[in-house]
């Protein structure tokens, strides 16, 4: 006869079984019973441990230095041997044996191990940018990451149990992946205005001249130099009107100032993943006696190479104006990052110069008859300039300024009255009747 059972699942131990075979026996007219009895062992075989991640990626952002990431019970459940049954199984839960048999493996120890760190970006290191990874017993996660890494590893996980492999027996779990994405975050620009650059003047791309030409200007630091005044937040440079003292180039002259920015770099951090984005240096206008930048100033340029500062005056302007000075990356504000950055206050102020007044003369002949008494001659003086002519034609001092003439005579004795010159250009004089 066939003899079937069926185990618990996962139990393992020894059983008595006993058979009470019965049967009519006809010679005795009676039911005879016969008990056989016997022993059932049930060999343990290690069920190996299983284990989820709280989830299969995790985001964070980069950092300018190594940092240590740390997330408890991010492995839950873990399961040394068979899971639980659920609550409308035959066997809910998962019960110990009848003499404390471990059923459900919960007397052996575990260990996490992380197999592999690979980063998904070619070219990289291998566990870019992880630098180290650790599971412990619990379930808590550790993982380092490089400075200034960005990208994705790959994390690959096992466990294993102590519960050894006889009877065909397993102590490791299925291999999981684990995702570690480190998002990229633009780290601001960076540069510092100096307080003491080199000064020479330029024409657009000509040979540079030297101060020794004879170039009125000053450049003063505020007080928010850096304590060994290299560099400065606010720096207040004045020049003359055209360039007064500069050598003559025509309607503009352009002032520059080499390395006047310094220690240009993409990462206030020195991030080695930034050094090849641009950068380029903006001017604006904040405030002043004129009302936009272009007023007083033709161009206004920082070289976001070299730091040269480069101004091209407006011909015969002269006031006062602040300007901002912020230089910008290419990188992006994704994730919270930063791609500009307030480098520091100019204020310019462009002095006026005086310029000589001119004249048209003579009108008319300068004759007139003996005795003929007061003489007024209209527009004998024209085209009456107080300063130069701007590009429009119109006057630069007009509105500004007085003039006078200022008439000399060879032969004053000829005079009864002048002659005077107006300044609206009109001749006045009375010569003796008695003078030729």
């Amino acid at each position: 006869a066939d003899f079937e059972f069926e185990t618990t699942p996962g139990a393992f131990g020894n059983v008595q079984i006993g058979i009470n075979n019965s049967y009519f026996d006809i010679s005795l007219q009676s039911v005879v019973s016969v008990l056989a009895n016997f022993s059932l062992e049930i060999l343990p075989v290690n069920v190996p441990p299983s284990f989820s991640f709280n989830k299969s990626r995790i985001t964070i952002l980069k950092s300018v230095r190594e940092v240590v990431h740390f997330f408890p019970y991010f492995i839950f459940p873990i399961y040394k041997g068979p899971a639980p049954y659920p609550v409308s199984s035959p066997w809910p839960g998962y019960p110990r044996g009848p003499r404390g048999e471990d059923w459900p493996e919960d007397y052996q120890n575990i260990t996490f191990m992380v197999l592999s760190i690979r980063s998904t970006l070619p070219g990289m290191l291998s566990s870019w940018p992880v630098k180290e990874a650790h599971i412990d017993a619990d379930g808590n996660l550790t993982f380092v990451t490089f400075a200034f890494a960005a990208g994705t590893a790959n994390v690959s996980v096992q466990a294993r149990d102590d519960g050894g492999v006889e009877n065909n027996g397993s102590d490791v779990s299925e291999m999981r992946l684990l995702q570690i994405e480190v998002l990229n975050v633009n780290d601001r620009p960076v540069a510092l205005l100096s307080c003491y650059p080199s000064l020479e003047l330029v024409r657009n791309s000509t040979n540079a001249s030297s101060l020794s030409q004879g170039i009125e200007l000053s450049l003063i630091c505020s007080s928010s130099c850096d304590s060994d005044n290299s560099s400065c937040r606010m720096i207040q440079l004045t020049v003359l009107e055209n360039c007064a003292g500069c050598p003559s180039w025509g309607a503009s002259s352009c002032l520059r100032l080499p390395r006047f920015a310094l220690s240009i770099s993409p990462s206030v951090y020195g991030s080695p993943d930034e050094r090849d984005q641009a950068l380029s240096f903006h001017i604006t206008y904040v405030t002043g006696t004129v009302n936009n930048l272009s007023t007083l100033l033709n161009t206004a340029t920082i070289n976001a190479s070299t730091g040269d500062l480069i101004f091209c005056l407006t011909e015969d302007a002269h006031g006062n104006v602040s300007l901002n000075v912020t230089l910008v990356d290419d990188g992006g504000t994704d994730n919270g990052g930063i791609n500009v950055s307030f480098i520091g206050l100019i204020n310019l102020a462009v002095l006026p110069v005086n310029q000589p007044p001119s004249f048209n003369c003579c009108s008319r002949p300068a004759n007139v008859w003996r005795g003929s008494g007061r003489q007024l001659w209209h527009y004998f003086a024209t085209n009456i300039m107080k300063g130069e002519r701007d590009k429009w034609g119109r006057d630069t001092e007009a509105a500004e300024q007085n003039v006078t003439f200022v008439v000399t005579v060879d032969h004053p004795e000829l005079f009864n009255f002048g002659p005077v010159l107006y300044a609206n250009g009109t001749l006045e004089f009375q010569a003796h009747d008695w003078a030729a």
